[in-house]
């Protein structure tokens, strides 16, 4: 049955000849939507188009495979429905070659094709992670040292400026960050440019003293800089949210057990506040507004006179103590607010700002520089290896279809023309995580400048959570804005934009909860977008019922969702007493408090095995209700380092099975750590922590108190390692061991020297692979790992070494010392692979990842947790902060005293991030939301929930839905936005009683349905859950040891039991019998026959050594290389240029070979790591052949067929006796070349085996060409197959 489509998805399927901007909620099904339009532009009977004229941009590789097999699914099925239409019969075929990718693969596309018009070498290949590094710290430490070389003082003035004590460390860190933020524009170098001018003073701007004025006797304000202006509008917003929370402490105060003795100075304040606020004037929008001038001179003047007085201190038993102190609580945040307003902004003079910024002018403009020159040296050093890393890729494909005019202005090229020209539509899939970059490559190959308006753009930006990807989900917002609005001169829309805003994932408590969570906290000013209807999640989904909604709403359906307080305990120990075996935590010792996450955690299991025995979730095949599995959870954190392993180890601990992907932790593993610090001392023996952790570990088997004797033996050796070299000199002069020390000792010594040695002379010549393959062959090193506790990952970990040993090979650097660096900058820049996880993330556990990572999923249960995790603020205090839109921020130095301090602009630019990075945790934490289908569960630790629950109080009364500005700016956590979101509703009212507080039911929120309910868990709580599960536990067990084995029988379940033991399989005798097979496999079935081995073909199975899936990259040379290779020359060659004329003479054929495989070479068809291996002599010497000649006339007359897969359906008693005639299996393969002379075919396979005579290739490919002959002969009427097998080693045709 088809899909039915709602009527706005059909209107996003329908509309044609504009762009579409598409706003995507979560679980609205944009991607059955974008599928759907795909196909039906491509089958559309009036105006179909090719499905490879179509460019479709999606944002990861994963996204982009499964958007193809979407797409061949569907075009399948309208084939399969129309069988005889040859258009969908093309579409199929061309699937394969079409632009289905991701932005990155599109960039390389047009690099490899149109690598010409920029001059780029096309022998370039993409650098690995690692070696980029490498590249990058190389390259700026020659631009640092050059700079200190020439002692310019430009160049100085910036070290001293942004350096820390005698390092430069802090300087490195800066100009690699300013380089990656310009590297996200389109054009870096004016970006970089650009920002020298950030702290310039426009001319003309001058204090209200001096009196100076332009030439036309007019000046310019202050107040109409930019960055002046975002100032005013923070400093309105915040002043008027301390407006309100004082009027909100007046009215407590007015109350009848209000504390009425504050309110005279409560109201002095307010009008204090107030007038703030009246000075703050209105919204500064352009820069002609007169009314802003000298706004910041008063508001400086008036910050001058803010003084807040002593609360009276008259006791009065009728006054709430809970209200006196939320009062006092309400007061206290509005002086912090406005004392903080001043010291951030209006503690200096507009003169004194003025000087400040030409001091930090002239230190910006001396970074930029710096920054410009390292990123020319490093760009030379990717160009000399020609290397290119991602950003080039983008940066070299926007080159190659954008120019600038000489004002600047961006044009096509030619390449741009002719894509445009050929591409019908360009769809854009997760469009609010894209960049300029990208903004700019796809918008100059779209048709909108000639009126071809050819863009669609899907995504939803309140799931936009790339931010740190520098991801800029303002281009989305601006077309949301401006779309509608646009149309021809028809009156026809250019450009539209629809909203899918149906949720077809969540269950109506789930979408409840979201959207009046959201509609609080999600505004203009703090998220860039209103969540009004338009953005709400409307419910789609259609679940069973299960539970009856109580009379206050859905709060007490068991879907609701549910907000776990966990209160963190001091006292909280293990569950050892709860009948639970503690494992203790690494360097733990016994008794050791629970940390918070460990409290946490515990809190979710407890959550989980409730929910496991009550719980019932609807079963996707069925659609009826079942019980709740492991494998339906998911626990969602907002990042995973610190917090996975600690829930993964208490889950186990309670005995709730987890799978994670771990991000982290490989290079902490003990196994690895022990290798890398060999490798280190075979590098430089003179190091003595490397030293030390290799002679304590197994490559070593050293004692603690054997390396101390060692040390104490000589202790004015500099080195540990001229100690055990002492140690063994003294045994060779005097015969003997030193005085004391043990022989036993000194023989280990000797042992361990005598191996450094020899490992030392193998690393100069052997490959960093090859000297680890050494090192673990003759040490069993592997062996010993896989017998330790979790072998397998111990041993998975250790191959991963080997994988990245492989992976630097391959750079442009070679040699040990290079590979210890390379891998330094992996662990220095945080590039981890995660330790290898071995377990199957499809078996039946509880997942753990992090939010990033479940975006685009969906989970019957989800946990999210983790939320009282601090949001990150560390770039907000660094001393330089930067904005793409906003530019540098900087801190002052007085050039004198050598004092640093807060400059204006830079607090401006901090507090504009502070905003951008709460916007970005919004969405995160939406995105976390949406994963849930059935059940959304949130949990959070609290050090001390009564003062949670007083601070709450000022939110209460508040009436309008979104929060104020300063509400949201102060909250610090996902559990502090969403207790804001709560306060006002009626399902905090247990919360608040716990505390002695009451709730304001007339508060506009307080009956409205959220559908959440929230719990407070103590940690004696968990305790007691824990010991009811033990209890409950050990009662069915001791009711199945004491119960009546006769008269207690549960007859039924004795049934299914012995029902499922006696069971047998009734096609047992097919067991060994596959459906499907290749060629290959029966050849080697038909060669161990002939020898008379015992062997069974489908018994076998091939070994596959162990890869991270997350770690495999696209196919690599195997060991049959050197015969792919040759295969790869034979299919690329024309044969239709092999004429007599060319055979005849060898010269001719060898220069016709040489031709050709420069050609393949050139186009990339043919890699370097084959084009090493190929013998060209040998493939002369067939080229020359009669075979050959004959391939050659084929080839003219268009009767060459090469590289030909087939499926051939034989009888399964062709495979054996044993098995049944009526039973068919499929053998598939690849001919290598056929072609047809004298009505017949003519089969040839090219061999390049070792073989030493014809017979033995005979004997090994006879099965395969009969097999391959058949294919052909059941394909055609043709009998009588003519079969060659042609030896490259032996240079002559085999005819069978």
């Amino acid at each position: 049955m088809g899909i039915s489509f709602t009527e706005k998805q059909q209107q996003v399927i329908d509309a044609r000849d504009c762009n579409l901007l598409v706003s995507a909620a979560a679980g609205s099904g944009k991607t059955a939507v974008l599928v759907e339009r795909i196909v039906g532009m491509v089958s559309d009977r009036a105006k179909p188009v090719d499905i490879d004229r179509l460019l479709v941009v999606t944002f990861t590789n994963a996204a982009a495979a499964e958007m193809r097999e979407r797409i061949s699914r569907a075009l399948n099925d309208r084939l399969a429905a129309e069988p005889e239409n040859e258009h969908l019969q093309k579409q199929v075929t061309l699937l394969h070659n079409a632009k289905i990718t991701t932005i990155d693969s599109f960039c390389l596309f047009v690099l490899r094709n149109q690598f010409h018009t920029i001059g780029l070498d096309p022998g370039f290949r993409i650098a690995e992670e690692g070696e980029g590094k490498l590249l990058r710290q190389e390259a700026l430490e020659e631009v640092l040292e050059a700079g200190y070389a020439a002692e310019e003082d430009g160049f100085l003035q910036c070290m001293e400026y942004f350096s820390s004590g005698s390092r430069d460390t802090a300087v490195e860190e800066i100009v690699l960050k300013l380089y990656d933020f310009a590297m996200s524009t389109p054009f870096p170098e004016q970006w970089l440019a650009e920002r020298k001018q950030d702290y310039r003073v426009p001319e003309g701007v001058v204090s209200e003293a001096d009196g100076q004025a332009k030439d036309n006797g007019t000046k310019i304000c202050f107040e109409r800089i930019s960055w002046v202006r975002e100032l005013l509008r923070q400093t309105r917003l915040l002043l008027v949210g301390c407006v309100e929370k004082l009027t909100e402490a007046i009215h407590m105060c007015e109350e009848p057990d209000g504390p009425y003795m504050y309110g005279e100075m409560l109201e002095q304040e307010r009008e204090m506040a107030d007038r703030l606020l009246q000075k703050c004037g209105g919204d500064v929008k352009e820069e002609a507004d007169e009314a802003a001038c000298g706004v910041y001179d008063a508001l400086y003047t008036a910050f001058e006179t803010v003084r807040f007085g002593r609360l009276s201190a008259k006791k009065d038993e009728t006054v709430s103590q809970v209200k006196r102190e939320a009062v006092k609580g309400i007061r206290s945040a509005v002086k912090e607010q406005l004392l903080d307003l001043q010291q951030r902004y209006f503690c200096k003079s507009k003169e004194q700002v003025l000087a400040q910024m030409e001091v930090c002018r002239r230190a910006v403009s001396a970074l930029v520089d710096l920054t410009l020159a390292f990123k020319e040296a490093f760009d030379l050093k990717k160009r000399d290896k020609n290397l290119l890393d991602f950003d080039d890729i983008e940066h070299f494909a926007l080159s190659i279809l954008v120019r600038q005019d000489e004002k600047g202005a961006c044009m096509p090229t030619e390449t741009a023309l002719e894509y445009r020209s050929y591409f019908h539509e360009i769809l854009i899939d997760e469009y609010q995580d894209s960049n300029l970059v990208q903004e700019y490559i796809l918008s100059c190959i779209s048709g909108e400048e000639e009126g071809r308006y050819n863009r669609f753009m899907v995504g939803d930006v309140k799931q936009s959570i790339y931010k740190f990807r520098l991801a800029r989900p303002e281009l989305f917002l601006e077309k949301y804005t401006a779309y509608g609005q646009q149309k021809t001169a028809e009156d026809r829309p250019t450009a539209r934009k629809i909203d899918l805003h149906q949720n077809f994932r969540s269950r109506r408590e789930v979408l409840n909860t979201v959207n009046t969570v959201f509609e609080q906290i999600m505004g203009e000013d703090v998220g860039g977008i209103v969540y009004d209807d338009l953005a709400a999640l409307h419910l789609g989904a259609d679940y069973p019922v299960q539970g009856e909604i109580s009379p206050d709403g859905e709060e007490g359906t068991p879907n609701a969702t549910e907000l776990l307080l966990i209160a963190e305990s001091a006292q909280a120990d293990n569950l050892q007493g709860a009948g639970v075996a503690w494992t203790e935590r690494p360097g733990s010792d016994d008794g050791e408090r629970l940390t918070a996450k460990e409290q946490e955690a515990y809190g979710v299991a407890t959550r989980i095995r409730e929910l496991m025995r009550e719980f019932q979730v609807t079963d996707k095949e069925s659609g009826a209700l079942r019980s709740l599995s492991y494998r339906d959870i998911v626990i969602l954190l907002r990042t995973t380092s610190g917090w996975d392993e600690v829930f993964k180890r208490v889950l186990e601990t309670e005995g709730i099975p987890v799978h994670m992907t771990s991000r982290t932790g490989y290079f902490a593993a003990s196994e690895v750590q022990e290798l890398l610090h060999f490798l280190q001392i075979l590098d430089n023996p003179l190091q003595d922590i490397p030293l030390y952790g290799v002679l304590h570990s197994y490559l070593g088997d050293f004692t603690e108190e054997e390396i101390a004797m060692i040390r104490a033996f000589y202790p004015k050796k500099k080195y540990l390692f001229d100690a055990l070299q002492a140690c063994v000199d003294r045994e060779q002069d005097a015969g003997e061991a030193a005085d004391g020390m043990d022989s036993r000792i000194a023989d280990k010594i000797r042992s361990f020297l005598a191996s450094v040695h020899r490992y030392r002379e193998l690393a100069v010549c052997l490959s960093v692979q090859e000297l680890l393959q050494t090192i673990l062959r003759e040490t069993a090193y592997l062996h010993y790992v896989a017998v330790k506790p979790e072998g397998n990952k111990r041993r998975a970990n250790v191959e991963m070494l080997l994988v990245k040993a492989a992976d630097y090979e391959k750079t442009s650097y070679f040699g040990l010392y290079h590979f210890l660096r390379y891998m330094e900058q992996l662990e220095k820049y945080e590039v981890d692979y995660g330790e290898a996880g071995l377990q199957d993330e499809n078996a039946d556990v509880v997942r753990i990842m992090s939010i990033h990572k479940s975006k685009g999923l969906e989970f019957p249960v989800c946990f999210v947790s983790g939320l009282a995790k601090k949001f990150q603020t560390r770039d907000l205090s660094a001393r330089l902060v930067l904005d793409l839109d906003a530019g540098i921020g900087v801190d002052y130095v007085d050039p004198d005293r050598r004092v640093r301090s807060r400059d204006l602009r830079r607090n401006v630019i901090a507090e504009k991030m502070r905003a951008d990075n709460l916007a970005e945790e919004m969405r995160i934490l939406y995105v976390a939301m949406t994963r849930a289908k059935e059940k959304l569960i949130l949990t959070g630790t609290v050090r001390s929930p009564e003062k949670m629950a007083v601070s709450l109080i000022p939110l209460m009364h508040l009436e309008r839905t979104l929060l104020p500005y300063d509400v949201l700016t102060g909250q610090g956590s996902f559990l502090h936005l969403l207790l804001a979101a709560l306060a006002r509703n009626r399902c905090l009212d247990v919360f608040y009683r716990e505390y002695g507080l009451e709730p304001v039911r007339r508060a506009p929120f307080y009956g409205k349905d959220m559908s959440i309910q929230v719990k407070l868990y103590d940690w004696e709580a968990i305790v007691e859950g824990k010991l009811e599960e033990t209890v409950r536990m050990e009662e069915r067990k001791r009711g199945l040891l004491l119960s009546d084995p006769v008269k207690d029988v549960d007859a039924l379940l004795v049934t299914r039991l012995s029902d499922s033991f006696v069971l047998h399989y009734p096609y047992d005798d097919l067991r060994r019998l596959y459906t499907k097979t290749t060629v290959s496999e029966l050849k080697m079935a038909g060669i161990r026959e002939e020898a008379d081995f015992s062997f069974d073909l489908y018994e076998e199975e091939t070994v596959i050594p162990y890869l991270p899936g997350f770690l495999e990259k696209d196919e690599t040379v195997s060991g049959s290389m050197r015969g792919s290779a040759f295969h790869k020359v034979m299919e690329l060659f024309d044969f239709t240029r092999l004429t007599d004329v060319v055979i005849s003479d060898h010269k001719a054929v060898r220069t016709l070979l040489q031709e050709q495989i420069s050609e393949m070479r050139l186009s990339g068809r043919l890699s370097e790591e084959y084009y090493d291996v190929l013998s060209l002599p040998k493939i002369t010497a067939f080229l020359r052949s009669d075979a050959a000649r004959r391939m050659g006339e084929a080839a003219r007359a268009g009767r060459l067929y090469k590289e030909q897969p087939f499926v051939l359906g034989l009888p399964a008693d062709r495979l054996g006796s044993e098995f049944p005639q009526e039973e068919t299996v499929l053998i598939q393969g690849i001919i290598d070349v056929f072609f047809e002379e004298g009505g017949k075919y003519v089969l040839l396979d090219y061999k390049t085996d070792a073989v030493d005579t014809a017979e033995e290739l005979i004997r090994r490919y006879r099965v395969q060409l009969d097999y391959y002959a058949e294919a052909l002969e059941q394909h055609a009427n043709y009998h009588d197959t003519e079969k060659i097998l042609y030896s490259f080693k032996l240079g002559e045709e085999i005819h069978l």
